[in-house]
């Protein structure tokens, strides 16, 4: 199913090679405990999809749902794992670009 079939539009698909960070997804996975989910970015440009089977994948629509739902606790959770995300993408993009601006 396409993702405007699923009203999930708000990833984009940038560079194709998981460098920029416009396609970065939570990606969620049963802890060792079985107690709860911890999350981490990924670019799905890249992500294969049978290596998702059995995880939950958290895009930007996340938010809405949580907002709209008024779990303002589920969106902080969300919000800050974003900004982690995000962060992090940001980095891992900047880096690559001073190597590439180096070779």
């Amino acid at each position: 199913m396409a993702p405007e079939q699923l009203h999930r539009t708000g990833t984009k698909e940038g560079c194709a090679e998981g460098d920029c960070g416009a396609c970065v997804v939570m990606v969620g996975e049963l802890n060792a405990a079985g107690t709860g989910v911890d999350y981490v970015a990924t670019n799905s440009c890249i992500q294969l999809l049978p290596s998702l089977d059995g995880k939950s994948v958290k895009t930007v629509e996340s938010l809405k749902k949580a907002v709209e739902a008024n779990d303002y606790a589920a969106m902080k959770s969300e919000v800050e794992e974003l900004e982690k995300m995000f962060a992090a993408a940001y980095q891992a993009a900047a880096a690559a670009g001073a190597t590439a601006s180096t070779d």
